[in-house]
């Protein structure tokens, strides 16, 4: 539900004010929900550095949803995929016994 709010104020402001400002700041706050995975989105946000080429506020908020997905997504497999397997793996082999967990 966070992540549709973000997708929400960051879709008003981009067609009420300047676009790239608010690209700033929705990479900065997806990128902290999924930390850690989240460096790594920066990584590649800053590499390929694709907001350039979307210039009318239409086209902008198309780029701003298909980086929501991909910050979704990537959020997603990290907190609800692979953190429980790999407590699970934990579990079975005992690494978190005297842990407290």
């Amino acid at each position: 539900s966070v992540q549709t709010i973000i997708l929400l104020v960051a879709s008003y402001y981009i067609f009420t004010s300047n676009h790239e400002n608010v690209e700033t700041l929705f990479v900065a706050i997806e990128s902290l929900l999924i930390f850690p995975a989240g460096m790594i989105t920066l990584y590649l946000n800053d590499i390929f550095n694709a907001h350039h080429y979307f210039v009318s506020h239409e086209s902008f908020f198309l780029f701003v949803f298909i980086n929501w997905i991909f910050y979704t997504v990537v959020g997603y497999i990290q907190w609800f995929v692979l953190l429980p397997k790999m407590i699970n793996k934990c579990k079975e082999e005992g690494c978190l016994h005297g842990h407290g967990l």
